[in-house]
């Protein structure tokens, strides 16, 4: 292989090397203690890509942690907890809304403080609805360390939904690879085991911890940008290769 061949393949491998390592997503994310700050606000921006907003449109965005989880919910008042029964969790007819600053797909969502009978006066396995542009899902407790997401996928706990513990689990790609602008977090009323439904506090309640994404729009190039890339780095091997031939023949 001569020089200008050389050359040539050096500058194509440098194209090729741009073209397949094009960033193929950017990620956004944040937990609760980014959004410390958002206690006692209605609406609040985080990490300059998430809007919360506390629903109907009195409430307060909160915060509480419990056995080292802590997570966010809506109250009445956020600076005043001993007036909501479920100290700021988010409450059968309430709402924490989460939207996106561009269409992003959700990587994961951690939902915490959510229980089964018999812990902190619960009486029911507790119940979240995460409803988006793509559909409606729910992560029911099962068990000590276990919960079933309804559209299925994994499902991985953080903490145990024992007292003292943060009753806590991470939902991974709750909606497969689809592009969304946010999602609504609500509680759902379930039966307890003689089939009633307890009113309160027994009832479903939890909050939210932490959210992470990926924007759908950034994409590997297409075959005429990796063309244009390929292009380029010929270019520039070709450059090199002048370069080097006007100082041999200097």
């Amino acid at each position: 292989m001569n020089l200008k061949q050389t050359a040539l393949w050096f500058g194509l491998l440098t194209g090729g090397w741009l073209a397949t390592t094009a960033p193929n997503a950017i990620a956004a994310s944040f937990t609760a203690a980014d959004a410390e700050f958002c206690v006692g606000q209605n609406t609040c921006l985080v990490n300059d890509f998430f809007t919360l907003t506390a629903q109907p449109g009195n409430k307060e965005i909160t915060t509480k942690t419990i056995g080292g989880v802590q997570g966010l919910g809506v109250a009445d008042d956020a600076q005043n907890l001993g007036r909501d029964p479920s100290r700021g969790e988010i409450d059968i007819g309430e709402i924490l809304r989460v939207d996106f600053a561009r269409s992003s797909v959700l990587e994961f969502l951690d939902l915490s403080f959510m229980y089964q009978p018999g812990v902190y006066e619960d009486e029911v396995f507790e119940i979240a609805q995460v409803t988006s542009d793509a559909g409606v899902g729910t992560l029911t407790i099962t068990g000590d360390t276990s919960a079933v997401w309804s559209l299925g996928g994994s499902v991985v706990n953080l903490s145990p939904s024992l007292v003292g513990r943060g009753g806590s689990y991470r939902i991974l790609n709750p909606f497969s690879d689809s592009s969304i602008s946010g999602f609504s977090l609500t509680p759902v009323l379930n039966t307890d085991a003689d089939g009633n439904i307890p009113t309160g506090f027994e009832n479903s309640d939890f909050a939210l911890s932490a959210v992470g994404t990926t924007e759908a729009e950034v994409k590997i190039p297409e075959s005429s940008s990796t063309g244009a890339l390929l292009g380029l780095g010929a270019l520039f091997g070709l450059s090199w290769y002048r370069r080097r031939l006007s100082a041999k023949n200097a």
